[in-house]
């Protein structure tokens, strides 16, 4: 496997020769393999054409593959880092649910021991909360 560090036509043949040797005929989950290394010949395609359609006629593949499908839920993150403001300037950072209401991200920076201190003994006037970016305090 060192020798395919080296990048170009020549490693991706030596590369090509590994997989199909060492790991497509070896006792492995030979389906799942094949089907990953499609992919991978696939990602390739619009790079080195000539050499995939090459490596995937070997295989006895169709040389002309379709782009691997995506699960866009897969890309959603599902927690948010919030901005926390006193009048205006950024005092600190928390992670929360994405779409959390602003009483309950209020409630968590007000039991943060870290936040907490930008509270003692003032007094808040007005809070600006924007979803999904940050919330603002402006404090006497």
């Amino acid at each position: 496997m060192s020798q395919l560090i080296e990048f170009g036509n020549d490693s991706l043949n030596k590369l090509h020769n590994f997989l199909k040797k060492e790991v497509i005929n070896k006792p492995l989950n030979q389906k799942k393999l094949l089907e990953n290394y499609k992919k991978i010949l696939s990602i390739f395609s619009p790079i080195i054409p000539h050499f995939t359609s090459e490596c995937l006629v070997n295989l006895g593949k169709e040389p002309f593959q379709k782009w691997p499908s995506i699960d866009k839920k897969m890309l959603e993150n599902k927690l948010i880092e919030y901005v926390i403001q006193f009048n205006g300037k950024k005092r600190a950072t928390l992670i929360a649910n994405k779409d959390i209401s602003e009483r309950e991200i209020i409630e968590k920076i007000k039991k943060n021991k870290n936040i907490n201190k930008f509270f003692e003994k003032k007094e808040i006037n007005k809070t600006f909360f924007v979803k999904n970016r940050l919330v603002n305090f402006l404090i006497k």
